[in-house]
């Protein structure tokens, strides 16, 4: 996948909220970027209406289940984003990515 030909879908709305840097960044690498609307992680409805058209997925808490799914088109990749305190979580390469600082 081309990045700068790439259009990115991104729910997690920590994302950027400590670090401006990291929205900065991925929206001069990406064609286009957009943004979770709702302030909160989305259902699986919600997902799939934002999926169509979108190369890569950085997820959140939201549902991503075979019905979102079939509402990608394009998607070539998933990333979710885990912060220290998360059930399942892993350390982050940047603490800044979470809204936590610990």
């Amino acid at each position: 996948m081309d990045l700068n030909k790439a259009h990115l879908l991104v729910i997690p709305t920590s994302y950027g909220k400590n670090d401006p840097w990291l929205k900065t960044e991925l929206e001069a690498l990406a064609e286009s970027v957009k943004y979770n609307p709702t302030g909160k992680p989305l259902s699986s409805n919600e997902v799939a209406d934002l999926l169509p058209g979108v190369d890569g997925y950085i997820a959140g808490l939201d549902v991503i289940d075979r019905s979102a799914l079939a509402k990608a088109d394009k998607l070539k990749v998933i990333s979710r984003v885990w912060c220290k305190n998360s059930i399942h979580s892993q350390k982050p390469k940047r603490k800044a990515a979470c809204n936590n600082r610990g």
